[in-house]
C-alpha cells in the first residue's frame, strides 16, 4: 500500500466486472490534481477507481513528490481525515 497526499493506492489482484476505461488520467481533482503519466484509469459504476499499469508510471501532485507504480492493478481510494474530537461512531468525515 502506498500513499500520497489523501490517495491510498493499494495493489489489488481482483476487479470487478463493471469497469469502465476512463479517457483521463486524472485520479483525484481538487486546488491541485494527482494525475497519472501513463497506465489506464479505471471506474465502476458505483464509481470505484482502479489503475492498471503495464509499465511503470508515476503518480504526480504539485504538492507531493511523485509516486512510482510498478507494473500491476491497484485500487484508489481517497483518504478520510481522522476527527479525534468526534465519537467513535462519526469520526471519521
Amino acid at each position: 500500500m502506498q500513499r500520497q497526499g489523501d490517495l491510498l493506492i493499494i495493489p489489488t489482484d481482483q476487479l470487478p466486472r463493471d469497469l469502465t476505461a476512463l479517457t483521463t488520467r486524472v485520479v483525484l481533482q481538487g486546488e491541485h490534481s494527482h494525475r497519472l503519466d501513463g497506465g489506464t484509469l479505471l471506474r465502476t459504476t458505483e464509481g470505484e477507481l482502479f489503475v492498471r499499469v503495464a509499465d511503470q508510471v508515476q503518480l504526480v501532485h504539485e504538492e507531493h513528490g511523485p509516486l512510482a507504480l510498478g507494473p500491476g492493478t491497484y485500487k484508489v481510494q481517497q483518504q478520510r481525515r481522522y476527527r479525534p474530537d468526534l465519537t467513535p461512531s462519526n469520526a471519521w468525515d
